[in-house]
């Protein structure tokens, strides 16, 4: 499982309530495959 974050906050609306209200962007990735791809 490869999990990542970042420090900054994106806004979200509310809109129900017209409120502008910050979020965290979090993203969790399972990989599939055994073969690793080198970056070169």
């Amino acid at each position: 499982m490869k999990v990542d974050g970042v420090d900054q906050t994106i806004t979200h609306v509310d809109q129900e309530r017209g409120e502008i209200e910050p979020a965290y962007l979090f993203v969790v990735v399972l990989p599939a495959s055994s073969l690793n791809i080198e970056m070169v």
